[in-house]
């Protein structure tokens, strides 16, 4: 599929980054999600990341699990994140929302931001998260309503998972923020005696992810994010058998 990616929280961490975007790459995915928390002294570095993607000709995507807006309501500094993005050779970031507050949060600095970003050839997201603050379908909302009105090109991750974590019903959240949403994360979320639990996806007919994709269009790009069983290749079977597929 044209528009399908693999999330690198979805392989072990002890994994060889080499390895795993060869898979990628035989699987027929087209890009990898590179995951900021997963960086350290003994994965590649960014430039070393790019290197074996365009050896590829895989696309990068990258995750920055960091609030925009911090305790004080204000956006932080990005001047990091857009750096490590060049460096990456990123078509993507995407971030988590954080303690924005209507008329309180400068919207005009994150305007400019998001500008450096966009100038750059980098598209700029936001991810409802599993908080309060960042996954709740009000506040995100509230939230894009400000940024379209001030003609901000900010856009959506939607993770169709991330909802239930924080109770909020995924059908009513991807039906009021489709419009916003540009990049969809597939996981499937079910409630087990510690908890709610990600698990990967399979073809029975009792697995939600199939509905939810159903109520996006197939042009979205969409990547996977959940723990990876056994070979890609049957992954990206289940979603072409799926109701996503019509």
């Amino acid at each position: 599929m044209e528009n399908l990616l693999i999330t690198m929280n979805s392989f072990p961490l002890e994994t060889n980054y080499e390895e795993i975007f060869s898979e990628v790459k035989a699987a027929g995915l087209k890009g990898v999600e590179i995951r900021r928390e997963l960086l350290n002294e003994q994965t590649p570095n960014l430039r070393e990341i790019k290197r074996m993607l365009t050896a590829l000709n895989l696309k990068a995507y990258y995750s920055c699990p960091i609030a925009l807006f911090g305790k004080e309501h204000q956006l932080i500094d990005l001047t990091t994140f857009y750096k490590e993005a060049i460096e990456l050779g990123a078509e993507l970031i995407k971030f988590s929302l954080g303690d924005y507050k209507e008329n309180i949060s400068n919207i005009r600095a994150l305007g400019d931001a998001v500008n450096y970003f966009t100038e750059a050839g980098i598209t700029f997201t936001i991810e409802n998260d599993q908080t309060a603050l960042g996954g709740r379908i009000d506040r995100l909302v509230n939230f894009f309503s400000t940024c379209h009105g001030a003609r901000i090109p900010i856009f959506l991750t939607c993770d169709i998972g991330n909802w239930v974590y924080v109770g909020e019903n995924p059908e009513t959240a991807i039906e009021m923020l489709r419009d916003e949403t540009i990049y969809i994360h597939i996981k499937e979320v079910i409630e087990t005696g510690k908890g709610l639990e990600t698990i990967a996806i399979d073809d029975t007919l009792n697995q939600k992810w199939k509905r939810f994709l159903s109520l996006f269009s197939k042009t979205h790009t969409m990547a996977f994010e959940f723990p990876i069983k056994s070979k890609v290749e049957c992954y990206i079977q289940f979603i072409q058998e799926g109701v996503y597929v019509r």
